[in-house]
């Protein structure tokens, strides 16, 4: 519940504009998060992949672009890809907007670098 009610604060915070606290909120679940996982690798996987974009975002939102692309990368690589083949249509909507989210990042990180270095 802890890690649930930290995810939901992190995206109402950076919302308001405290975008601090919200990547300290939304590390704090995905952490949270992971070691539940550690200890049931069968659950979890959908919390996790919500708590990693949302910092994904929070990230994006300080332009750390870096950052916001590695954790929306491993939401969708170690949890999305995976939940859509096993639950197929329950979890598109989510997949998709996770991968615009991380060609968001990507977009922000190329604007982020000099002319010269773009290509």
């Amino acid at each position: 519940m802890r890690a649930f009610a930290l995810r939901g604060l992190a995206w109402q915070l950076g919302a308001s504009g405290r975008v601090d606290d919200a990547v300290a909120r939304a590390s704090e679940s995905v952490e949270i998060y992971q070691a539940l996982r550690e200890r049931c690798p069968g659950l979890w996987k959908r919390d996790i992949a919500e708590a990693l974009s949302i910092l994904g975002v929070h990230h994006a939102a300080r332009q750390e672009w870096d950052e916001s692309v590695d954790r929306h990368t491993e939401a969708l690589n170690r949890h999305y890809d995976a939940l859509e083949r096993e639950y197929r249509e329950a979890v598109r909507p989510q997949h998709a907007l996770a991968l615009g989210r991380l060609a968001e990042a990507h977009l922000g990180r190329a604007r982020a670098r000099p002319a010269e270095s773009r290509q």
